[in-house]
């Protein structure tokens, strides 16, 4: 062992510098922050020629939520606040619940059509009939000498 190995000094300092960068972004720099919240995804398919959206939206009405479709994308809203007091007791509760998607629906559908919503057991259920897919048209190409 030379006396720099003994002494604890190295003779490339850098030499782990590029392996640091690579495990660096590898990392979810926001796991930290965001440990506290589960992912409640929304889930889309397509079945009998029809689009299909669930969106968990637990603890909310359907008259607290606001649904609105712009230009093929779908958008979720939902807010539910809730207070409680007793005087007698000196008990006061509050409580409020927030939901928001922005869902990019991944075909066109029919938006003169009004679409099929429900909301039940927690899950809202969105449906739409799938537009009718336009074939693309041949163009012929022509040369301008002829």
């Amino acid at each position: 062992m030379t006396k720099e190995e003994e002494k604890g000094v190295m003779k490339r300092p850098f030499a782990n510098f590029p392996g640091f960068w690579s495990n660096f972004f590898d990392q979810d720099l926001l796991q930290p922050f965001t440990e506290g919240f589960s992912n409640r995804g929304a889930t889309v398919y397509e079945e009998n020629g029809q689009l299909h959206v669930e969106v968990p939206v637990p603890g909310l009405d359907p008259k607290d939520i606001e649904v609105s479709l712009n230009k093929g994308v779908l958008f979720v809203k939902g807010k539910k606040e809730e207070v409680e007091e007793d005087k007698k007791r000196k008990f006061y509760r509050s409580s409020s619940r927030e939901y928001s998607y922005s869902i990019i629906l991944p075909t066109q559908v029919n938006e003169k059509q009004e679409p099929q919503a429900t909301c039940e057991n927690g899950i809202l259920k969105i449906s739409w009939d799938l537009a009718a897919q336009n074939e693309a048209k041949k163009i012929t190409v022509k040369s301008k000498n002829s």
